[in-house]
């Protein structure tokens, strides 16, 4: 049974199988439901009756058995009472009450559903009743109470508890009436609910087969895909024709199938021609023809084939062109390495040079110092001459205050005269070490000295012309002002001179480290021409080798089938 529903469901489509399967267990849910609601219908329809029936009559009972006992109370107050008027008014209360009595009695009539022989007892003790009420309101109101209370004793009050027992009788039947409706009920309930269990329990069993069968259909076509495609994705070209089903998987199993037949097709195919071109034959193609989106696949073949033959074509041409050019390339670099060899020697003589150049800027920057420092010291010494010139410019000065001073003023004269020679023989000394450098100050200390001669010339004849000392005096002081003037000259040319030789010695000092600089980078000039002679060298044996690997080539490309 379950094979013959699954193989039914096995050919239904996709959709089919998850209509059927659905609206199957929801119409079993809707057929549960709709006893459920007829159940419940019919147990509210039970409960009205209960309702209805025996709870109304027992409500009924309830108030005629108090209905008598109130009547018999009132009636018991009417014959107990002396006031006329109390009477009357307990005796119409008790007949309101029997009228009440009635209507609740014909309302039982129409309720109770039991034995009826004791409706019919109670009905004829309440009509055989109602006289003797009437004939006790009488003698009551009549004023004959003895008569009153025997009937009451005698014949009311019997015939009353004989009323009060029936219709307990009737309440007990009415109960037992209750009971057996309350237990029909809850067999009733009990049953529906059974029966509504074993249905649940039934549409929960066909579902769960339905989703089994469906799980079961849709998971074999599912997991027949999911294998095809695993081994697709891993290469596997194997088909599988072992699910046979009309549904959609089963039309998608037929395609994957003949979707993997012919990518074996195409696979046999590239491999026979991937083969042939390991085997060195590039006169070959593809054997079937390719369609759809693998019809690039066979130009791209195509092509590969015809680029392969196009490269070792040229390869051919290549490998020729290699090999004569590597012997004139070896011979290039054995020239070349020649060249630089011999120009290594050359850089290494040039570098001799400079560093010969390089120490003798040092020493000229040595020398230029030290002129310097020369021209220092003669800084001081003029200096030193111009401030005396100045003091001597003061003491002729003072020769025109007073001739007592002249003879002072003589010998102050004499004695810078000789300080002055000094001077300038020690100026020409300084100039004569400076060398070149010095030469115009030797020119200006030779002037000096010799006016330092004269100066003391005229001290002499300053002694034989006295009177005309004054006159003299101007004359001095005139030569001392030229005198100053020329100091002064030679101050400004010794600050040049200085200056000259700063820049010289400046001059030096970037030279010197031109020449190092220089040095450095024909060092390094040297070092490319050691490498390059070293690289043409490898270039040479690199050829060489080219050229015999070139040969090779040749050799093993002859084994290839070309077009």
């Amino acid at each position: 049974m379950y094979q013959q529903i699954k193989g039914k469901f096995k050919d239904y489509t996709i959709k089919k199988k998850m209509t059927v399967g659905f609206f199957t267990i929801v119409s079993l849910y809707m057929l549960v439901m709709a006893y459920s609601i007829v159940s419940s219908a019919f147990i509210s329809a039970k409960t009205d009756q209960l309702f209805e029936g025996p709870y109304a009559v027992s409500d009924e009972i309830s108030d005629i058995r108090s209905g008598l006992l109130e009547m018999d109370r009132y009636m018991y107050k009417s014959i107990i009472d002396t006031d006329a008027t109390q009477i009357k008014k307990h005796i119409e209360l008790s007949n309101e009450v029997g009228v009440k009595l009635e209507k609740n009695f014909m309302e039982l009539k129409t309720k109770f559903t039991g034995d009826c022989d004791h409706l019919s007892e109670f009905e004829e003790i309440m009509n055989d009743v109602a006289p003797y009420r009437q004939k006790i309101s009488s003698l009551l109101l009549n004023g004959d109470v003895e008569q009153a209370i025997d009937v009451f004793q005698d014949i009311y009050g019997p015939k009353i508890d004989k009323a009060q027992e029936t219709i307990i009788l009737i309440y007990e039947e009415s109960n037992e009436l209750a009971e057996k409706f309350v237990k029909d009920a809850k067999q009733s309930e009990i049953i529906s609910l059974v029966i509504n269990v074993v249905m649940l329990i039934i549409i929960i069993i066909i579902s769960i087969v339905i989703i089994k069968i469906i799980n079961e259909v849709l998971l074999d076509g599912i997991g027949h895909i999911y294998n095809l495609s695993k081994n697709l994705s891993m290469g596997l070209l194997k088909s599988d024709d072992s699910y046979d089903s009309q549904d959609e998987i089963g039309q998608i199993s037929n395609i994957f199938n003949k979707t993997i037949e012919g990518l074996k097709l195409y696979v046999d195919d590239l491999s026979s021609v991937l083969k042939e071109l390991a085997n060195g034959n590039l006169d070959t193609d593809v054997s079937i023809e390719y369609i759809g989106d693998f019809l690039p696949l066979q130009e791209s073949i195509k092509n590969i084939v015809d680029s392969l033959n196009k490269i070792f074509i040229d390869m051919h041409e290549t490998t020729d062109l290699v090999a004569s050019s590597s012997e004139e390339i070896a011979s290039t670099m054995s020239t070349l390495s020649e060249g630089a060899t011999d120009q290594a020697g050359v850089v290494e003589e040039l570098i001799a040079s400079f560093k010969e150049i390089s120490e003798k800027i040092k020493r000229s920057t040595n020398n230029a110092e030290k002129v310097n420092e020369i021209s220092d010291v003669a800084d001081g010494i003029i200096i030193d001459g111009k401030e005396k010139m100045e003091a001597l410019m003061t003491s002729m000065k003072d020769i025109n205050k007073s001739s007592r001073e002249i003879a002072a003023i003589v010998n102050t004269i004499e004695d810078i005269a000789s300080q002055t020679n000094l001077l300038a023989l020690n100026a020409a000394i300084e100039a004569a070490r400076a060398g070149e450098s010095g030469k115009g100050f030797a020119v200006v200390a030779e002037e000096v000295r010799m006016l330092a001669e004269q100066c003391s010339q005229s001290v002499k004849n300053t002694t034989e012309m006295i009177e005309e000392s004054i006159h003299v005096a101007v004359n001095g002081s005139n030569l001392v002002n030229d005198t100053s003037q020329a100091l002064k000259s030679i101050v400004n040319l010794s600050n040049e001179i200085t200056d000259l030789v700063k820049e010289m010695s400046e001059a030096s000092e970037e030279q010197s480290e031109s020449i190092d600089q220089m040095i450095q980078g024909v060092d390094q000039i040297s070092d490319v021409v050691q490498s390059n002679s070293a690289t043409s060298e490898e270039i040479a044996a690199a050829t060489e080798e080219l050229a015999s690997q070139a040969q090779v080539l040749e050799g093993k490309m002859l084994r290839f089938n070309l077009r």
